[in-house]
């Protein structure tokens, strides 16, 4: 059955959980992007030093041989080769990795789909079809990492402020759930086509030293099937892709603490102290 989500919010939140956000689109193996050359090209399309991102590396791909010692014994070499290239903003919070396989976008820096991230990976998109113009495309993916911090839990009927119940599981078992020290739950989702989410969630870190929790709302959407590289077909299917992840993170929040996260208000897990 394909999960069936509502319209999405998508304004920005005045105080955003989300830590990471990564995006990559892999494709048939392309040699001509080890090539400086190519890579010039495209930080060029991206804006050069001037641009987005003005450092440029080099990425080494490590890799091996066997051969034998001269006692007849089989023995690995490393061998050094050029993996790639990675271009990163001045701060680090923007980096883009261009691989003969694959390229990827990742943030720290996330603001809004429209008005940053999806315009960055089309731009991205446009400057490889440009370049190389990969035939295949073999994985598409987009994955956001929230983390609720600094939650005020001291029992496990507490979890409910922040996380709907339903989600919670065994965190609201009346036997079980007091006694968990960390949890990690996976639910595999099935949004239509051949779209899935991995939604990984849970409080993988136990209380901090202030005995303060966390729990991470991790959301990587996905399609696998092989299909011919077109870059508005893969500009259309993130934005879908970041509207799904942006309805399950609704779906999974507490509405009064998703509230707080809207408005900015008095964090509700600091105010939970008083």
């Amino acid at each position: 059955m394909v999960l069936d989500l509502p319209s999405p919010d998508r304004s920005q939140l005045a105080r955003s959980p989300l830590e990471l956000t990564v995006c990559q689109v892999r494709f048939e193996q392309t040699l001509a992007l080890a090539d400086p050359r190519i890579a010039l090209n495209i930080h060029e399309a991206l804006g050069g030093p001037a641009g987005a991102y003005p450092r440029m590396d080099q990425i080494k791909a490590p890799s091996f041989q066997v051969a034998l010692s001269s006692e007849g014994t089989a023995e690995t070499q490393p061998l050094s080769g050029v993996g790639g290239w990675r271009f990163q903003s001045e701060e680090g919070g923007w980096i883009v990795s261009l691989m003969t396989d694959f390229v990827a976008l990742e943030t720290t820096r996330y603001t809004t789909w429209e008005a940053d991230f999806g315009p960055r990976m089309g731009q991205l998109l446009d400057a490889l079809a440009a370049s190389v113009n990969p035939v295949l495309e073999e994985r598409l993916g987009l994955r956001y990492v929230d983390r609720l911090s600094g939650l005020r839990v001291d029992s496990s009927s507490d979890w409910a402020r922040y996380v709907d119940t339903t989600v919670l599981g065994v965190l609201r078992h009346p036997t079980l759930g007091p006694a968990v020290i960390t949890t990690q739950q996976q639910l595999e989702l099935n949004l239509g086509g051949d779209a899935r989410c991995i939604l990984r969630h849970g409080n993988p870190t136990g209380v901090d030293e202030d005995g303060l929790r966390s729990y991470v709302l991790d959301y990587d959407v996905s399609r696998q099937a092989a299909r011919p590289f077109e870059v508005e077909g893969i500009k259309d299917a993130l934005e879908g892709f970041s509207d799904a992840s942006l309805q399950l993170f609704h779906l999974c929040l507490n509405s009064d603490y998703l509230t707080s996260l809207r408005t900015g208000d008095t964090p509700m897990e600091r105010a939970a102290e008083a």
